[in-house]
């Protein structure tokens, strides 16, 4: 894919997930990001004193949000940051997070403002990839080869089942070479560098959640 066509594809894609967010409550479901930095789930009670909001909005918000709940009607995923284990570990100071992809990693420290240790699994080789990203943007990577995978996608089928048609494509590679072999699996992948994947990041923080 030529470089022009990488970043329109790349910027329909944000567009995309944003407009599948396009009606949640923001003011609402921010407060439930660093309820779940704390690594456990997340009742409503500190979520009302965090919003000030009353419960029946809490209600609507979480509903609008399309929240995951344990047994317990506890918060355990929003928006992809969640508490069960995935190939994408969000080291806190504390706690540790999940993530449904690699570029959901990217924007939890954007969503906490503070810097996060991001521990990917290469999908194809298990090589584990390293990567510190503060607010700003990327701090540390080991190894420096790591490369990231995206997909094209569409507005319909991203609203319908968003892990199906983006989350599982998109990852963390240890090197050039097993992302290639991922993207030769299906036609719509791409590799993108990991300096691309996490502007990309901040540009779909700035779009949703500021």
């Amino acid at each position: 894919m030529a470089t022009t066509d990488r970043r329109t594809e790349l910027q329909q894609t944000i567009r995309h997930l944003t407009s599948r967010w396009a009606q949640v409550d923001r003011q609402v479901l921010k407060h439930v990001f660093p309820l779940l930095a704390r690594g456990l789930p997340v009742t409503k009670a500190p979520l009302v004193e965090a919003s000030g909001k009353p419960a029946v909005v809490i209600d609507r918000a979480l509903e609008s949000g399309r929240v995951g709940l344990d047994a317990d009607d506890r918060i355990e995923e929003l928006f992809g940051v969640q508490l069960k284990p995935t190939l994408h570990r969000v080291e806190l100071d504390s706690a540790i997070l999940f993530t449904c992809c690699a570029l959901v990693a990217h924007v939890v420290p954007r969503l906490l403002g503070r810097t996060v240790r991001v521990i990917s699994t290469d999908p194809i080789s298990q090589a584990v990839c390293r990567i510190r990203i503060g607010r700003d943007g990327l701090e540390a990577v080991e190894p420096e080869a790591v490369v990231a995978t995206m997909i094209v996608t569409d507005a319909v089928t991203i609203h319908e089942d968003a892990p199906l048609h983006f989350c599982d494509h998109v990852h963390h590679f240890a090197s050039g070479d097993t992302a290639a072999a991922f993207v030769a699996g299906n036609r719509k992948r791409y590799t993108i560098r990991l300096e691309e994947l996490d502007a990309a990041a901040e540009a779909l923080y700035a779009a949703i959640w500021e």
